[in-house]
């Protein structure tokens, strides 16, 4: 049922719910794999003018348009400034590049990153490859990362088996209806 969670098995009400609204017209929210919370987290530490690159897997069964993501961040206590610069793609040559400062963010929370254009097509990639980038900046932001395996993790150069906490923000497409697993 897409009204339940898929992370638990208590047969409890997704929250965020799993299903689109369309008289709303928002987003579907869809959790990447990213590990089990209580096991801990590690950061990833993006310093001024450096990037990271990997790719992460996409859900099974995830269609439609992907309108945005957002990323979980460390801000060291609202420290962080700048702008990330982030450039995500799929395998059918669509991409995006987004730009999105960080004086308004908050440190151990979400952040959320809409795309203006160039929305990307969800219809039959496995994964989505990502390059984070920092300009702009004094300090640092950090990226809660959580020990996975290497096919799930999002294989960064050096910390191939972790995986960032990212969830994806998906509506309907006009050419494929968006299809979210069912548990």
């Amino acid at each position: 049922n897409p009204n339940l969670t898929l992370e638990r098995e208590d047969f409890s009400l997704a929250w965020p719910p799993r299903r689109q609204h369309p008289w709303r017209g928002e987003p579907a929210i869809i959790d990447i794999p990213y590990g089990l919370p209580h096991m801990g987290a590690e950061p990833l530490v993006l310093a001024p003018g450096e990037e990271f690159q990997g790719s992460f897997p996409i859900p099974v069964g995830v269609r439609g348009m992907l309108t945005g993501i957002s990323i979980l961040i460390g801000n060291y206590g609202g420290a962080s400034n700048g702008t990330l610069v982030l450039r995500l793609s799929n395998d059918d040559g669509h991409s995006t590049q987004v730009h999105v400062p960080l004086s308004d963010s908050q440190d151990n929370a979400m952040l959320p990153i809409t795309f203006t254009q160039g929305e990307i097509p969800l219809l039959r990639q496995d994964r989505l490859f990502f390059q984070l980038r920092l300009v702009n900046a004094t300090h640092p932001v950090a990226f809660w990362a959580y020990s996975l395996n290497e096919h799930f993790g999002h294989r960064i150069p050096g910390h191939k088996d972790l995986a960032l906490r990212i969830e994806l923000h998906v509506t309907e497409s006009s050419h494929e209806s968006l299809t979210i697993p069912r548990p």
